[in-house]
């Protein structure tokens, strides 16, 4: 009863099994499943037009161990809360977990530490002769997700807080990348029939978690077939068609390629290819995951293992995913042609209160990237995590948080300016965060 075993059991919620399904696999009464949804809230079914119940694999595997509980000896009352108490710890675990599945203490913390301080002087010497000592004492698999994964982590929270340059980040990445096409050619030849492709959407750059995936999807004996970063949507059912894969799997770190994301998942559904998917923005914004065709595999590295093993070996109905508003796709459509000018704008309107160029330069790029995506989501409120993030690299690099306020409000009017009533939906939003902020 371990908590990560139990989110390893807690894998898919996609409503897709009937109840007599449910009965079938849990042993378990028609009326005992409804009783407990009745009166403990246990399980959580959805319902089809028709009021019909549908139940998730998260679903099933809550029954079961419900029941499994009562093999013991427990009452169901017990059992429920101690459910409960498992899952808010399994929540809090996951919330101190990196996005590779590793957390911040580790055997190989001292390691990593050594590694990325020789990166951060640009010594390369150093810094593969403590990866190869590390690879010679220690298991590849943890070498790789707990130094080289958690570490390009850190490197990025450390340019994110203007602790670091960005060349010092490029120079760290790339070694880690290099270090991991190493180990993949040296990976030894498939044993499974099975092909499984692997790639992140146009516009993507972190390559890093797609390349972990690869290794170990090949040390378990599957074809992995890495696309590479900034995969186009152009003449990819060839390359579906080509590959015959049993799985394409992606992963965006971004809301920006969340949206490209979603465009390559619905060309997979078109050729019949299941689709599973992850990154951090999945991590931190679970209400995306209802607008992807596809199955999402988890918030670790560990769990997007056993999601992809399920995906190969079970022919499950694929999700079709929520459509975008109209008033969504039109803003969105307004956005793109009035970009430059509202990005001119709000820098001539910013120009009194001083700030720096490229600070303000970066937050205007990534504004609009993550607001166009979260358009073509569907959904203008999927920005609020990523104003956050916005806000803080402006704060990280010295700018007043006072001034925040005045950068969406000269956003907002510059929207209104240059997309008149299609971009409404912006400028009601961003007036929405600049109260919100002011409340604060």
């Amino acid at each position: 009863m371990k908590p990560d075993k139990f989110a390893m059991a807690l894998l898919q919620d996609a409503p897709i099994y009937k109840l007599n399904t449910v009965v079938e696999k849990t042993g378990l009464k028609a009326d005992t499943i409804r009783a407990w949804e009745r009166r403990y809230g246990l399980p959580r079914p959805q319902r089809t037009p028709g009021g019909h119940r549908l139940y998730s694999r998260r679903d099933i595997a809550t029954l079961q161990w419900l029941a499994a509980r009562l093999d013991e000896g427990m009452r169901i009352s017990a059992a429920v809360e101690l459910w409960h108490e498992l899952s808010a710890q399994e929540r809090e675990r996951l919330a101190a977990t990196s996005l590779l599945g590793t957390t911040p203490s580790s055997p190989l913390e001292g390691v990593r530490t050594a590694w990325l301080n020789a990166c951060l002087i640009f010594d390369e010497v150093a810094a593969e002769q403590v990866l190869n000592q590390a690879f010679a004492l220690h298991d590849v698999e943890q070498v790789c997700l707990e130094v080289l994964g958690r570490g390009l982590q850190q490197v990025g929270e450390q340019w994110y807080r203007n602790q670091i340059s960005v060349q010092q980040e490029h120079f760290a990445t790339e070694l880690a990348v290099r270090y991991l096409h190493a180990l993949i050619r040296a990976t030894p030849p498939p044993t499974r029939p099975e092909t499984v492709l692997t790639a992140t959407p146009s516009g993507e750059r972190h390559s890093v978690p797609a390349l972990l995936l690869t290794l170990l999807l090949r040390r378990r004996g599957l074809r992995v077939l890495y696309l590479g970063t900034d995969v186009p949507i152009e003449r990819l059912h060839t390359v579906l068609e080509d590959a015959s894969p049993a799985v394409l799997v992606l992963s965006a770190q971004m809301l920006s390629s969340a949206s490209a994301l979603l465009d390559i998942a619905r060309a997979a559904l078109e050729s019949g290819i299941p689709v599973g998917y992850g990154g951090r923005i999945f991590n931190i914004l679970p209400q995306l995951r209802e607008r992807i065709p596809g199955y999402f595999l988890g918030e670790t590295l560990e769990i997007g293992l056993a999601g992809i093993e399920m995906l190969i070996g079970e022919n499950l109905p694929m999700p079709e995913g929520v459509p975008a508003e109209e008033v969504s796709a039109a803003a969105a459509e307004a956005l793109v042609r009035a970009g430059d000018a509202i990005a001119f704008d709000v820098k001539r309107r910013m120009t009194p209160l001083n700030i720096g160029a490229t600070a303000l330069d970066t937050a205007l790029r990534f504004t609009h990237q993550q607001l166009l995506a979260a358009l073509s989501l569907g959904d203008i409120n999927f920005m609020q995590g990523e104003l956050a993030w916005v806000e803080g690299l402006l704060e990280h690099r010295q700018i007043d948080p006072a001034l925040l306020p005045a950068f969406w409000r000269a956003f907002r009017d510059a929207v209104l300016q240059h997309t008149g009533t299609q971009g409404q939906v912006i400028a009601d939003w961003l007036a929405n965060h600049v109260s919100g902020i002011e409340k604060e």
